[in-house]
């Protein structure tokens, strides 16, 4: 199974090291690549783009995010809301 972690900070890094212990595909992508490129260490493909990690095209900005929630409520794809504003989840549709 291919994963893709956008965002490697204290929790996106903890979530990339388990899930490559687990011995999935990884790969990794964030804003300020140095905080990516420690985990292709440990195993993971570290992405130039969001767009890269998860295989697909993605608007610039936080267009993505709004096309992402989208394609979840309607079934085409799945994601963990461990980190989102309550806002953005209630506007998914998907929690009340």
């Amino acid at each position: 199974m291919r994963v893709a972690v956008l965002g490697t900070g204290i929790m996106g890094t903890g979530m990339a090291h388990s899930l490559l212990r687990s011995g999935l595909d990884v790969t990794v992508w964030n804003r300020s690549s140095g905080r990516a490129a420690p985990l292709a260490a440990d195993g993971a493909r570290v992405a130039g783009t969001a767009a890269e990690a998860v295989g697909v095209p993605l608007p610039s900005g936080n267009v993505w995010r709004d096309r992402l929630v989208g394609a979840v409520a309607h079934g085409e794809a799945e994601h963990d809301w461990a980190v989102m504003a309550k806002d953005q989840a209630r506007a998914s549709g998907l929690v009340k």
